[in-house]
């Protein structure tokens, strides 16, 4: 597995995401405890170091199914990342409350990373407002060592995450944000690249496949792709892609079976990012998948 570079932390290049995790008859709410154990097993065995969760997915769920199957190995073998929940759909909750619940279903005693909920224009003046108790507990927690490091996730303006990084300076270090080669193409995704790329901000790249969309296309493309790099998978362009981008620091992929963490992590045996024909002929496939 190559990794990662985070300061002076080595972590994992590829990431394990719990947002798609295997279900019993695709009940959102009813997880396959036992594929998801040998997984995680699966991951450990080839590298994986860095799991990300949140409230959200699978509506709790997942924070404890993690807990439950990762509490097997030291703590210091792996890196947990976790979110705060949407702060309007919390308004009047206990924040402490909700954060001691997310460490207890996870079974730790602190978070390596932690984002803040979505930065959109909506949520911007609660994420702005430094007396709210939401981020005064957060704020509290990067103090005392609850959250190693703090991040954000930008699905707004560019303008709007420079104005949010202004009033929050060193306080964030990480950006974790959609990205892949057919997001390549909005014009304000490769503004936030520049413009995190300028301040020193690591990114840490979600939905690498675009929930599975980039894992199928046609026969044509992917010929074509295949005669640039006859050995790669459709899969591995995807991540390919990513590796090519500066400033990408991490790629964090929603696992869904066992054969998909095999397949990842084996192609996370090398880093070989794409050449500028390579790159301009990936372009071209997502721009026929867009239509």
């Amino acid at each position: 597995m190559v990794t990662g570079k985070f300061q002076n932390l080595k972590v994992s290049a590829l990431a394990f995401g719990t947002m798609r995790l295997p279900t019993v008859e695709e009940d959102d709410t009813r997880l396959d405890g036992a594929t998801i154990g040998e997984m995680i097993t699966l991951a450990f065995q080839h590298g994986i170091n860095y799991f990300d969760t949140a409230w959200e997915y699978h509506e709790g769920l997942a924070e404890s199914i993690l807990g439950l199957c990762i509490s097997r190995y030291p703590r210091e073998q792996y890196f947990l990342a976790d979110k705060y929940p949407c702060i309007p759909d919390h308004a009047g909750e206990n924040p402490e409350k909700i954060f001691e619940g997310q460490m207890a279903r996870c079974q730790t005693s602190y978070f390596d990373f932690y984002r803040l909920p979505d930065l959109t224009e909506e949520s911007f003046p609660f994420l702005m407002d430094m007396d709210r108790p939401e981020i005064r507990m957060i704020r509290e927690a990067v103090k005392d060592g609850r959250i190693r490091h703090l991040g954000f996730t930008p699905l707004c303006q560019t303008e709007t995450m420079e104005r949010f990084l202004t009033m929050w300076g060193q306080t964030v270090e990480f950006c974790q944000m959609p990205l892949n080669y057919i997001a390549w193409a909005d014009e304000r995704v490769r503004n936030h690249v520049t413009f995190l790329r300028k301040r020193g901000i690591p990114i840490f790249a979600i939905s690498p496949l675009g929930g599975g969309r980039l894992t199928e296309i046609s026969r044509g493309d992917e010929e074509d792709l295949k005669k640039l790099r006859p050995f790669e998978t459709v899969p591995a362009w995807a991540y390919r892609f990513l590796q090519s981008l500066p400033g990408v620091a991490l790629i964090i992929s929603g696992m869904s079976s066992e054969e998909q963490v095999a397949d990842d992590t084996q192609i996370f045996e090398t880093e070989t990012p794409l050449v500028p024909e390579e790159f301009a002929a990936l372009l071209e496939v997502g721009r026929h998948l867009m239509g």
